[in-house]
This record gives structure tokens, C-alpha cells and sequence, in this order.
């Protein structure tokens, strides 16, 4: 900004172009323990042992040690209701819950592509009660899993990139 600052130029290119990116895909152990590692600063084990416990301890996520970020089909009808239904009751996910729309399909919902386990999400036992007792780390996890499950039924996030060349 310095050098440019109090100088004239001509824009010689300018481009605007619309795009749009999907929602993130559910987790995958792995994908988790990459992102609740960069955000949260916990090792890989640590995260293991987070993902266990809210599956084990809380019951308030599916299997944790899944390699598929992919989600079946079934679980649109059968559990999502639910599973939003117990999210929109909660003060930290309430609102992005609420605004969701259980009409939308994303990416995430294909039977082919989940493998033996599929992409990890809150479960239809999860209660707000439930995020009450879990501990710091174990909320901050459980958040980022529900966050992630709350985006597929969200259109995909729209942008303007733009980019000029001043001479």
C-alpha cells in the first residue's frame, strides 16, 4: 500500500467472474484430525481420542475411525430430520441449523462412494443435554462434525472473484 499510495495508474485488465464453492464434505478420521489439528492445535492422537469419546462416552457422533467423507442416501430420510431437529435446540448451532434447507442435496450423498463406514456425523442421539457435559475440547470437535453435516444442506457459497492489472 505504501508504494502505491498518493500514485496514479491506468487499468489496463480487468476480469469478474462468478463462482461458487460447495459445501465441505463430511469428515473422515483423518480429515478431522488435519483440521481440529490446524484450528485447535491437537495432535492427531488427541483428536482420536476426542472423536472416540463422543462416540463412545456421548454417543453423539457416528464412528469415528472412518476413511470416507461420503454419506448414504438412507440417512436423508430416515435420520437427518432428527439429527437437525436436536442441532436447531442448541445455542451454539441453532441459527445455522435453522436456516438450513432439508430439501438440498449436496455431493456428500452417495451411496457408491461410501466405503465401509461412512463420513463422520452427529448421531440421532445427540441432545443438547449431551453438549452441555462434554468438555471444552470435546464441544469444540463435536462442532466442527456438526457444522460440517448443517453445510450439506446448504447451496453451494457464491463469489465474485475479481482481478485487475494497473499499469
Amino acid at each position: 500500500v505504501a508504494k502505491i499510495t498518493g500514485k496514479h495508474g491506468k487499468v489496463a485488465n480487468f476480469k469478474a467472474e462468478n463462482k461458487y464453492k460447495a459445501p465441505p464434505l463430511p469428515y473422515s478420521l483423518s480429515a478431522l484430525q488435519a483440521d481440529a489439528g490446524s484450528k485447535l492445535g491437537l495432535t492427531a492422537k488427541e483428536v482420536l481420542d476426542v472423536a472416540q469419546s463422543l462416540y463412545e462416552k456421548h454417543k453423539a457422533t457416528t464412528y469415528p475411525r472412518s476413511d470416507s467423507r461420503h454419506l448414504p442416501t438412507a440417512i436423508l430420510k430416515d435420520e437427518a430430520p432428527g439429527i437437525m431437529k436436536a442441532l436447531k435446540g442448541t445455542a451454539e448451532l441453532g441459527e445455522a441449523a435453522n436456516g438450513s434447507d432439508m430439501s438440498l442435496k449436496s455431493a456428500a450423498w452417495d451411496d457408491e462412494k461410501v466405503s465401509g463406514h461412512h463420513g463422520i456425523i452427529p448421531t440421532t442421539e445427540f441432545s443438547a443435554a449431551k453438549l452441555g457435559q462434554m468438555t471444552d475440547v470435546e464441544r469444540k470437535v463435536f462442532l466442527m462434525i456438526a457444522q460440517t453435516f448443517i453445510a450439506q444442506f446448504y447451496p453451494p457459497f457464491k463469489y465474485k472473484a475479481m482481478s485487475a492489472e494497473v499499469s
